[in-house]
């Protein structure tokens, strides 16, 4: 699984510019009260009036004169527009989900019993009561924000209940205010922390990659039948941690300096054998088979960003890019505000919905972007547990000494909407020096354990961090350099952090805690020579040889200014370029740890693309725009495609060669030889639609496509139904005696690498074709095929399902519409396909199987189907578009586009907007900043006044 940005950054972002504490009320006249207000409320509390401007756009501009009304307005407006999704958000965040759904649909539970083992709730309690606690000034700013952030929420909440705003009625179906409790300042840093995870912990990846590797190991040995003692090694080979494209944000660890030294030569370590059944429970533990629509968890997250600065924007001039990628849903995850209180504070841009402020965006000097860094920061740790010896309960050993399992208890409550039927107490566990114990979740309910063995989870999301203060520090700003001093206090949930300010620089820096860890005893694992040695991405083992030894100073973590390039640009690869080599344990070392960030990045094929973008347009002998930098977010090349015609060019050639001199290529000989006369002509024709592919990959669904256009997206059709054929031909028969399937990004590298690095592979060459043994199929005793075989045989079978009904019906490439296959449906949060944009019976007939859309799997517009089901369309990428250009002196332009619309509800012109506009045609709208953007944009004013 990939991962993309931290929403915990948006609890304290608001609490912008200059000053601390609301202590004066001055009087300060609104910059928008000459907008005709098209609603007035007097509402208790209220330091001073509040004007609210929501703009063409449905984006709300929040202008107050204190920092505490500001953050009241925000929560009003914002539950104005999104109350339930942020009821839901904080319902799945605080593993209450059953109160809402648990009668009706019982795996909602499950995801409870799931979400609990992580104690978000009482993580953000007890920051919360800390908080409160504190006379620090910018702890006191961040208690009034929340609290007003809440007062604000509650104020629109109880007006719901007193009937005087209604709700969409498919909504209200799930939604009921008289049930609804009041908003709390707990709710918004559950939602926060929760969201970090969700972009941040990998425990499920490591128990996943252990259950591969011992599988493998077990089912593929020398002892093993002759067809499986050939392919030994092959985990290595299906799940390679070597990039498709090695292009990262920088090259090595820039912090090193004369301080890296040789790597000590030792003994191996082994890492424990984990039964099975363990391996499965915790695997259905992490993974709860239900949490409604919201699915932020998975393999396709990501996000691109980068920078440019002004060797290549021009004299003072730096320019921001910044996409994360996430579901796409209706309502979108995320939502634009802007928020002005006069000497203290302008800040705009996105925001999680329930949490106060902005988590992506600028103030007046210094604007940010985020992507997932995949810093490993998750252990999994094997635990041994028997009765203590000394008697009174069940301990594991650790370091030769038993340690007393911990305990404590939850109730889940089961109702619908909030009306509670029923309730349970669960127990969990904790072991002291590791952290929980991954539950057995059976029937909606935590059943206690039958092994000795079970599964401890180590993650910093668990240990009490300071992001509150760094995004406080951030949102203040004026200069990289500063931004870089508030990333300092950065802990929990890593991004790739890239900030430009307005007097000409640049920056990266993916602060955050990661641990050191024992070496040697967390580098055993060598896919050659050590194949059972320990490595932080398997289960460890729980005995003390392998654990965390405080954490990674910061001179030491990467981190980038002013570039001689002039840019820098991230999209979740590997960051220093460690793993180009295949191995991501042999890091320098300093002192007596070994570096180590992480192992499995995303494959890097879009920040190479946005690399080779941006050279090229700096080549051009021009200043780089904003729209130069729109074009780049647009890129649609494919780049797996691009990868891998080469090699279905070359098969295709040996085809061609074997029909004109039968016996040329024996791998093929019996295959050409039975093939019919129209499937040859047929794959011919293939040869020439491949060699003419230029790899873009446009829908042409247009009714004025022209023929080249067309012929791209029939070539992107053929290529895309081709690669999930051919992984399937080439592994399915090896993932299949694994108990396992395609995974969307190892066995892709895959399928590159048995034709680009065959001689690197572990598991071998065949010696009757001379290509990987992994092509050959198992299922076919006595028969060895080759990679060129496979390949052309998946053609073969790919043209077959494009003419058949499932595809197009027809044999004609002039009717083979990318765009009717790829297709994109914001999918609702709440089950009912009414509410997906476009639902099913939209207005317009060609959008009914939803939005035709270009790009394929690792463009740069991410737009990926994946590499095994049964359909062509797509859950999850840019959930933003965000461009900003800043001049020396402050002139600020800011481009946005947003997935859906600002509010959630079908009678509001704003429900999707954005979407059928802006997003789904790669456009953008100005995000109004000045007085006079906002006024030229103004739509409607909403004035609260104190009463």
């Amino acid at each position: 699984m990939q991962r993309n940005i931290r929403l915990l950054a948006a609890l304290f972002a608001v609490s912008a510019v200059l000053g601390c504490g609301d202590d004066t009320k001055p009087s300060l006249t609104s910059p928008y009260a000459d907008i005709p207000a098209t609603a007035t409320e007097r509402v208790m509390g209220l330091d001073g009036p509040i004007d609210i401007v929501r703009d063409k756009f449905g984006v709300p501009h929040v202008w107050a004169s204190t920092l505490g009304d500001a953050a009241f307005g925000d929560g009003y407006v914002s539950a104005a527009d999104r109350l339930a999704q942020m009821n839901l958000f904080r319902h799945v965040a605080s593993g209450t989900l059953g109160e809402l759904f648990g009668a009706l649909n019982p795996p909602s539970i499950d995801s409870d019993l799931s979400m609990r083992m992580h104690r978000f709730r009482p993580i953000a309690t007890q920051t919360w009561q800390t908080l409160q606690a504190s006379t620090d000034p910018v702890d006191k700013d961040l208690v009034v924000l929340l609290n007003r952030f809440s007062d604000g929420v509650n104020q629109y909440l109880d007006e719901l209940k007193q009937n005087q705003h209604t709700i969409d009625s498919r909504v209200a179906a799930y939604f009921d205010p008289a049930r609804t409790d009041p908003w709390t300042a707990v709710d918004s840093l559950t939602i926060g922390r929760f969201e970090a995870w969700a972009q941040d912990y990998s425990a499920d990846e490591e128990i996943y990659h252990t259950k591969a590797a011992q599988t493998a190991r077990a089912m593929f040995n020398a002892s093993s039948p002759p067809d499986r003692a050939r392919r030994a090694g092959l985990y290595a080979d299906l799940w390679d941690v070597r990039p498709m494209d090695p292009t990262s944000t920088v090259d090595g660890f820039p912090g090193l300096g004369r301080r890296r030294s040789a790597a000590p030569v030792a003994a191996r370590a082994r890492r424990p054998q984990v039964a099975p059944a363990v391996l499965d429970s915790a695997l259905a533990a992490l993974d709860p088979p239900a949490q409604m629509g919201l699915q932020l968890r998975q393999a396709w997250n990501g996000s691109n960003n980068w920078v440019v600065g002004p060797k290549l924007a021009g004299a003072g001039k730096t320019l921001l890019a910044n996409d994360p990628h996430l579901q796409l849903s209706n309502p979108s995850i995320l939502y634009f505000i802007h928020m002005t209180v006069p000497g203290k504070l302008e800040i705009e841009g996105m925001t999680l919905p329930g949490v106060p402020g902005i988590i992506l965006g600028h103030n007046a000097h210094v604007a940010w972007g985020g992507t997932d860094v995949n810093h490993d920061v998750t252990d999994v740790y094997q635990e041994q547990i028997a009765p203590c010896a000394a008697g009174g309960g069940d301990c594991v050993r650790f370091k030769g000494q038993d340690v007393h399992l911990e305990t404590w208890q939850e109730t889940i409550k089961v109702g619908g909407l909030g009306t509670i039927t029923s309730s349970f107490t669960v127990t969990y566990e904790r072991v002291p020096h590791h952290g929980p114990i991954i539950p057995n979740i059976v029937n909606h309910t935590i059943v206690p354990r039958t092994s000795s063995q079970a599964l401890s989870v180590r993650y910093t999301g668990y240990e009490p961090t300071s992001e509150i203060r760094a995004v406080y520090l951030l949102a203040k700003a004026t200069t990289v350099d500063d931004a870089f001093a508030a990333l300092e206090n950065w802990g929990f949930g890593a991004l790739n952090w890239v900030v430009v300010d307005d007097q000409g620089h640049v920056g990266w820096y993916p602060h955050a805690n990661v641990p050191w860890r024992t070496t040697p005893g967390c580098f055993g694992y060598d896919k050659r020579t050590a194949q059972d040695g320990v490595a932080p991405f398997f289960v460890l083992p729980g005995d003390g040889t392998c654990e965390w030894e405080g954490y990674m100073e910061s001179q030491y973590l990467p981190k980038a200014k002013d570039p001689d390039t002039g840019f820098l640009a991230t999209a979740n690869g590997d960051p220093v370029g460690e793993t180009a080599d295949g191995d991501a344990l042999n890091g320098p070392m300093v002192g007596t740890h070994r570096m180590y960030l992480g192992a499995y990045y995303d494959p890097g094929f879009r920040v190479g693309r946005i690399t080779r973008r941006l050279q090229m347009l700096a080549q051009a002998g021009r200043p780089l725009t904003l729209d130069d930098l729109a074009s780049v977010q647009a890129d649609v090349h494919s780049n797996y495609g691009d990868a891998l015609k080469p090699h279905i060019l070359a098969a295709l050639t040996a085809f061609s060669e074997e029909v004109a001199m039968p016996g040329r290529h024996p791998d093929l000989a019996s295959w050409v030889a039975a093939l019919p006369a129209a499937k040859r002509t047929r794959l011919l024709g293939a040869q020439s639609m491949f060699s003419g592919w230029t790899l873009e990959t446009p829908p042409a669904t247009d009714a004025q496509t022209d023929a080249a256009t067309q012929s791209d997206s029939a070539a992107t059709v053929l290529f895309n139904v081709w690669a999930r054929k051919f992984l399937q031909d080439a592994f399915g028969d090896e993932l299949a005696v694994l108990g396992l399937s395609i995974d969307d990004f190892e066995t892709a590298r895959a399928g590159l690498a048995v034709f680009e690095r065959p001689t690197d592979l572990v598991s071998g060459i065949a010696t009757q074709t001379g290509q990987p043994v992994l092509c050959d199929d198992l299922t076919t005793s006595g028969t060895v095929e080759s990679c060129t075989l496979i390949a052309l045989e998946a053609l073969d079978q790919a043209l077959d399902w494009i003419e058949s009904a499932a595809g197009f019906g027809t044999a004609d490439p002039t009717q083979w519409h990318w765009g009717l296959l790829h297709t994109l449906t914001l999918a609702s949060l709440l089950p009912d396909p009414e509410l997906n944009i476009p639902p099913p019976d939209d207005p317009d007939p060609s959008l009914r199987k939803g939005y035709p859309r270009h790009g394929d799997n690792f463009s740069v517009d991410a737009s990926n189907p994946g590499l095994s089901g049964t359909t062509y369309s797509y859950r999850s990428g840019p959930v933003m578009r965000h461009l900003v250009s800043y001049l020396t002196g402050g002139a600020l332009s800011t481009r946005m586009a947003l997935p859906g619309g600002e509010v959630f509800d079908r009678s509001s012109p704003h429900y999707r907007d954005l979407m059928d506009k802006y997003w789904s045609k790669n456009q953008y709208f100005d995000f109004a900043w000045s007085s006079a953007e906002v006024h030229a944009a103004a739509e409607a004013r909403w004035r609260l006044e104190p009463r």
